[in-house]
């Protein structure tokens, strides 16, 4: 899972972290959990380690992290993956929430960003499959309905790219009275949460 930030105001630095789910050992831990960087220089975190970055914060956990950058915060739990026939021995869970007007002041998009950037009262739907009682099926749906455009264009070129179609990463921030208070100013939800662990 792979996180990059611009932090530091008018220096514009980037920073990135990756947690591994492949490094988790059978107890569900590992000692290089977490590695990225902050302004170009690297860094390496375990268990219980943090890192401050600017504005950016990393903290873990014994096998969780926290990301916390202006009022977004990103957690991921690194579990077993349990009664596995092949692939991978661990999963990542990973939960988005944003506070303080980080919504009405960054406008997020991509996948999980239009759900923050949505007004409440105009949920996104997609589509969804019909899954039979049993047997074979190969999904079909792709967020059609739920997501601007087609789920192809929000593929991106690497673990750290931020350019995609929609992108919004490089763009100035908004400065509105919601994103300066947290207030609601109606538009956009100024305190959410989503979550792969739903």
């Amino acid at each position: 899972m792979h996180v990059v930030a611009r932090v530091g105001g008018a220096k514009s630095k980037r920073v990135t972290a990756s947690f591994w789910a492949a490094v988790l050992s059978d107890f569900n831990y590992g000692w290089k959990m977490v590695n990225g960087t902050c302004g170009g220089t690297g860094f390496t975190l375990g268990p219980t380690a943090s890192k401050r970055c600017e504005e950016f914060t990393a903290r873990l956990g014994h096998s969780s992290a926290s990301f916390e950058d202006r009022g977004w915060t990103i957690r991921v739990t690194g579990r077993p993956v349990y009664d596995r026939l092949s692939g991978p021995h661990h999963r990542l869970d990973v939960g988005f929430s944003a506070t303080a007007g980080a919504a009405s002041r960054s406008l997020p998009h991509g996948i999980i960003g239009q759900s923050f950037s949505t007004p409440p009262e105009h949920p996104r739907a997609g589509k969804l499959d019909m899954y039979p009682r049993e047997g074979a099926f190969t999904t079909s749906a792709m967020a059609e309905g739920a997501i601007d455009g087609e789920a192809e264009a929000y593929e991106v070129g690497g673990p750290h790219e931020t350019r995609f179609i929609f992108s919004r990463f490089d763009s100035a921030e908004q400065l509105t009275e919601a994103a300066e208070t947290g207030l609601d100013e109606g538009q956009l939800s100024t305190s959410a949460d989503a979550s792969t662990m739903d």
